[in-house]
């Protein structure tokens, strides 16, 4: 498990050192200081987002291992594991988690989104962005 986790951390790591690598070596390039920061700003985003998936699969992965949702007195069974994508600030962010359900009410549950706090296709912050500029329309 912690073998596991170092090696996604280093994998992570190792594809951001080379578009940062790569961005430095097209800098060059680039017409002018719009360029330039239009190119970070683009890699600021990839990366984030690359660190955001990254990191909620292992607080998922993380917490699955550690608690199993309760229904009817009784821990519920895991039945699968599915793909979820949301919108966040950083762009999509996919990430595989468990799906519960009851055998005797036969209800489900998604816990990792409730944790994440995704609800529809848009993360918390998203949401509360989209409100904020939503209320400052006529």
């Amino acid at each position: 498990m912690i073998a596991d986790q170092r090696q996604g951390w280093e994998q992570l790591a190792q594809r951001v050192q080379q578009e940062v690598r790569e961005l430095w070596e097209a800098q060059g390039q680039m017409e002018s200081g719009e360029a330039l920061e239009e190119a970070v700003q683009a890699w600021q985003r990839r990366a984030g987002q690359q660190v955001m998936a990254a990191l909620c699969q292992e607080a998922i992965q993380r917490r699955e291992r550690a608690e199993r949702p309760v229904c009817c007195d009784r821990k519920m069974g895991h039945h699968s594991r599915t793909w979820r994508t949301v919108k966040a600030l950083l762009g999509d962010v996919r990430v595989r988690r468990r799906w519960y359900r009851c055998l005797r009410c036969e209800s489900s549950h998604y816990p990792a989104d409730a944790w994440l706090g995704w609800k529809g296709g848009f993360s918390h912050r998203s949401e509360e962005v989209v409100a904020w500029q939503s209320s400052l329309l006529p």
